[in-house]
Order: C-alpha cells, then structure tokens, then sequence
C-alpha cells in the first residue's frame, strides 16, 4: 500500500483550509479530528480582506460572504462623543476585491469549509484523537479511533492544527514560548436595540473602561467585549456581570439587550513556537502561535500559514519542487507571526489601560489623530493583513537594471515577496466580462506575466515566444504564461496562442509599474516570487533552478 503523503490534526478553519488547498493540489492527505461533532460557537468573527482573497482561490468566498455581513466603517467614541472613524475603502489602494471585514461566525466557517472538502469526497474523520508521534526512520504516528482502538500509521508529513493546547506539540516536548497578558476579557453574542448603526462597528472608550460592538450575521445581533476592570475580574460570568460592566462604563441606560445567545471569559496570551517545522513536521495556526483577538488576525494567521505551505508541499511531494522549499514555510511565516504578536499586545495594552491618568492620556491622543485620514490608512491596512510580505525569503527575488528607460516606475511597484496587487478592470479574449487578476490566474500554479509595457506599439517581440517555448519545454505545466497587453484588444495581426490579458484602463501596468517591457512571476498563493525589469530570460530561469528540479 502507498505511503500516505500527509496526516492533517485538527479540522479548525486551519486545518480545514489545508485540507481544501491540498485538494487544489492533488495531494492525497487525511485528516482527524479529536471532536466528535463540529463546534456550534461563534468565537473568531472576523474574517480579513486577504483571507478573503485566499477563500476566493478555494471558492468559498461568495457563500461566505452570502452568509455573512459586510463591515466598511469602524466608528470609535471617547467620552461618549465620536473621535474617530475608520473606513475599509481606503483599502482599495492595496487594489483587492474584498475592501471590508467580513463578519462570520467561526462556526459558520468550519461548516462552508468542510462541506466544501465533501464535495470533492473527502470527509473528516471525527472522534480520532492524536496521542504521539516518534521520528525514527520516518514518521510513526498513533492515533486513537472513535471506537477506542488504536490505529499505527507512517505519514511523509504531519500538519499540526491542533489548536492552542496542540497534543502533537506536546507530544514533541516543543516548548511554547511566552507570557498571559494579565487582561481578563468578557465576551458575549447579543441581540439588542440601540440608538447606533448596525452596520458598523463602535468601541467606547471612557475613564470606567473600553468596551466594543462587532456586527454579527442577522438582525440586530453583535458580538461584546470588553476588558474587565479589577474589581470585575474575579466575578463569574453571567447576565449580571455583563449588566454589572455596561452600567459601571455608563451605557446600560443606552441599550435594551433582547437575548444573551453566548456569554464567556477570555484569557489572552501571547505565545509561539521557535520554529514552525520540526522535521516532516508542521505547525500552523494556533498550534504555532496565539496571541489577543484585538484586531481580528488569529484565525486569518492561521489559514494564510496553510495557503503559505500547502503549494510547497505540493511540489516537493509531486518530485517538481526541491526540498529545501519547505524551509521558507517557517522563514516567511515566523516573522509575520512574530510581528502579529508584538502588535496585538501593544493594541490591547492600550485599549485595556487599567490606570484613568493613562487612560486621559489615551483618550486625548485618540481625540487628536483621530481627526486626520492617514490614521485611518495605517489602522486599516495593518489589520487587513494584505500588507503581509515575505521580502526577506530566500524564495523573493528581483532583477533590475537601474537608470534604464522605466526604471523608475519598476522600482517603485511591488517587489518580490510582496502580495500580488489583485487589479480589476481586466478582459480576456472573445470575453466581454469584466475580471479581476485573482480571477484570471485561478489555476493551483506559478504564472508568468509578461508585460509589454505602456507605450508598445509594435511587434510581440520574438524573444517572448521563445521563452514561452522554453518554459513549456522545461516546466510543462508548472508554469501558465500571461501576455499583459495595455490595450482593449491587439492593435495588429499576430500568432500568440497563450494566454492574453487585456488592460485597456491600464490599470494592472501601472500598479505593477510597467511602463516598459517586463516579467512577474506569480506564486500559487498569490505572492510575487521573482520579477526581472527589462524581460532576462537567463535569469528567470537561474531563479526558478533554485525553486524547481
């Protein structure tokens, strides 16, 4: 019997992500979950605009986004007067097709995810609890079933998405590096009438404490937190204490609360492992970091850290990709998480501030900055997570030569390692529909878009159809070559018969500063991995020798 390629643990939104992304793939897995029946729980709500773009490559966005609500403003009060306003359509400058906060209940996440993973005949095998693995030779893994016998197997790979308490961590001794915040926090799932929008988010920040209301699915439903102050901490969890908290912060007279559908405690912590893979083995999610919920990351970090490994995985097991590949997985991931971390601490310390003289201080420089666009812009694009880059990787790559016509320009757009910037207003051939370039490059591989540059106006030069031949001829399908013309349609007569982008608005020339001719090559999970400015096949084809057999 063939060996199994890959043993997922956990069939959280992590878990379920990599399971879906393998499918994509073609990559035979299984995976197990200890619970034997899904989570009924909201907890994570907040779905960010470059998971979002992730969700659209597994094509579950669209019933994601039916299910869920839409949040374009953030609205923040000091005092009880408006100080400040963040709006998701300064997002649009990062050009994605998702410029808001989706509010979902995680609950609702596992099932679209997981009835997504059925439909391709794949189910999730529940009540099977990782117990240890051992590398010796390999991987041997025993796993407990849901009729109490014991099952031994020998996965290439283990994927830990087992949560914050990972038994597969535990099981390795691996220790889970740093520190409880000392914030205790209240959160509930409410219905309730109240004189504000529902449509938006509102945080109340006063001298007796900070308090927040996310939109929830359906009418008049959101999600509350709060810190809780120390004279509140050591209450237990019921309608008083949520009563107790709303009138000591003055907003109990405010709002009629209809139904308390979920109320619970949170305790923050902020932890990580020194390395996201030991061996064949890898952590994501939860099982790799935690961190405070301010800000809405965690659950994104975690099916980002799936998009991230699944294709290099992929690759290196199909014998297309070399192994060293695998090793980005931690150097890109860590540092993202690292940085996550030491934001959402410094964000909850300020929003949880125990001491009033610090809390004047905050409330006054909030009343200040509050007033001016570019806090929006820094806020927005920080939480949306679509500034996330993996510049440092050995897998980012940039050729330039400098001081050449359309230098400037190309020197000043997205380099490798950065987030390909998903333009709209795009036109493929005999195709009268509208695209975005997410859209466009849906196929589970690296693309190559070739770009003619803003002022051309001749001939497809024939060096760009020998490089196409050279890439099919070495690579075969690993790589999909893209012509991006700056037109609505081909001014002259040719003989291309590859792919062909139309930019008539000219749009995805600019954003990716083309004014002359140049090359982007585009990873699975939609990063640039290499760019060359001008067109160097040579050194195209040194960079993919370092990624490919």
């Amino acid at each position: 019997m063939d060996q199994l390629p890959v043993l997922i643990v956990g069939a959280g939104p992590t878990g379920l992500a990599m399971a879906c992304n393998l499918v994509r793939y073609g990559v035979k897995f299984r995976i197990v979950e200890s619970a034997s029946t899904p989570s009924i729980y909201s907890r994570a709500i907040g779905i960010q605009p470059r998971t979002l773009e992730y969700f659209h490559d597994l094509g579950v966005s669209d019933q994601l986004i039916a299910e869920g609500r839409k949040i374009y403003v953030v609205n923040g009060y000091v005092e009880g007067e408006k100080a400040f306003q963040l709006v998701t359509h300064t997002l649009e400058r990062f050009s994605t097709q998702f410029p808001f906060l989706l509010s979902v209940p995680q609950s609702k996440t596992e099932k679209i995810l997981e009835e997504k993973l059925n439909s391709f005949g794949i189910k999730v095998e529940r009540g099977v609890s990782f117990e240890t693995v051992e590398e010796r030779e390999g991987l041997k893994v025993r796993l407990r079933l849901s009729d109490g016998k014991e099952e031994l197997i020998d996965p290439i790979y283990l994927i830990a998405c087992d949560g914050a308490h990972s038994q597969v961590r535990k099981s390795l001794n691996i220790e889970f590096k740093g520190h409880q915040d000392p914030h205790l926090f209240l959160l509930a799932d409410l219905s309730l009438d109240w004189k504000y929008s529902d449509d938006a988010v509102h945080f109340f920040l006063g001298k007796k404490g900070t308090f927040g209301f996310i939109p929830l699915p359906g009418s008049k439903l959101f999600r509350f937190v709060s810190p809780l102050n120390v004279n509140e901490s050591n209450l237990e969890p019921s309608f008083d204490l949520l009563k107790r908290v709303l009138k000591e912060r003055g907003f109990w007279d405010k709002i009629t609360i209809n139904n308390v559908e979920w109320l619970s405690p949170f305790t923050v912590q902020y932890r990580s492992t020194l390395c996201f893979r030991n061996g064949n083995i890898f952590f994501l999610g939860d099982a790799a970091h935690i961190h405070s919920p301010v800000g809405g990351q965690g659950m994104n970090l975690g099916i980002q850290d799936a998009a991230n490994l699944s294709w290099k995985l992929a690759i290196v097991l199909q014998n297309y990709g070399r192994k060293e590949l695998l090793e980005s997985y931690n150097w890109e991931r860590r540092p993202i998480a690292q940085k996550v971390l030491r934001g959402t601490e410094v964000a909850t310390n300020i929003v949880a501030i125990k001491f009033i003289l610090f809390r004047w201080f905050r409330n006054a420089a909030l009343r200040l900055i509050g007033k001016f666009r570019a806090f929006s812009v820094a806020i927005t694009g920080r939480v949306s997570q679509l500034k996330h880059s993996y510049r440092e990787s050995y897998v980012s790559y940039n050729y330039q030569i400098p001081f050449i016509k359309g230098w400037y320009s190309f020197r000043s757009a997205p380099i490798g390692g950065d987030r390909m910037p998903d333009t709209g207003s795009l036109r493929l051939k005999n195709d009268e529909k509208i695209y975005y370039l997410n859209s466009i490059l849906k196929e589970p591989t690296h693309h190559l878009l070739i770009f003619l540059g803003q002022n051309f106006i001749d001939e497809i030069p024939e060096e760009y159809y020998q490089l196409v031949s050279n890439l099919k001829y070495y690579y075969g399908t690993l790589i999909i070559p893209h012509l991006v013309v700056p037109f609505g349609q081909f001014p002259f007569p040719h003989s291309w018969k590859r792919s062909v982008i139309y930019d008539p608005e000219q749009r995805m020339h600019i954003k990716f500063g083309a004014s002359t001719p140049c090359l982007y090559l585009i990873r699975p999970d939609k990063h640039i991995s290499f760019r060359s400015h001008p067109v160097d096949e040579e050194a195209l084809f040194r960079y993919l020798d370092q990624i490919f057999y």
